[in-house]
């Protein structure tokens, strides 16, 4: 017997049930289905057969972008140290991170506030989709703000150096 022919009967028998049963069937399949099509994609994906040649290609790819940055970057530094000049460089830095941060809390907050006040009225797939964007803004606002406490040592050590020297 078939796949289509298993739908077949399920369709033909199932009239007698209640049209939200119905509804809820077809999802807990939708829903199987999924997880089996995930976790047979994820079987694969986490096998060494697949995982060594991505691996060789990343790396590849990395050293090539890798060679040509620093080829391209080469040319622009200066042989001389400037210790204030990278002081300044990574004030800079910092009050960019520390800006995106607040920027893109800023965008969590209003993508909340979207979510809570239009919540009711969007479909489901609007509301997932909503919450996709509103962990995205959220987990750019903490990365920013991590990177943001680095370049606060970098610019603590940085200011010991020009103090000191």
């Amino acid at each position: 017997m078939g796949l289509t022919e298993m739908v077949e009967l399920v369709k033909s028998n199932i009239d007698f049930l209640p049209q939200w049963f119905t509804g809820i069937f077809w999802h807990l399949v939708s829903a199987l289905l999924i997880i089996y099509l995930l976790t047979a994609f994820f079987n694969a994906v986490s096998s060494q057969s697949f995982i060594n040649p991505v691996r060789s290609v990343f790396q590849l790819s990395g050293r090539i972008v890798r060679s040509a940055f620093t080829g391209y970057v080469s040319g622009l530094q200066s042989p001389i140290v400037r210790p204030k000049s990278r002081l300044v460089g990574l004030a800079l830095g910092l009050v960019h991170t520390y800006f995106m941060s607040v920027l893109f809390f800023i965008f969590t907050a209003v993508v909340f506030l979207l979510l809570v006040i239009n919540g009711k009225s969007l479909p489901l797939l609007n509301q997932f989709g909503g919450l996709g964007i509103l962990f995205f803004f959220f987990s750019l606002s903490w990365y920013f703000r991590s990177q943001a406490d680095r370049e606060w040592l970098a610019l603590k050590e940085q200011w010991r150096v020009v103090r000191n020297g």
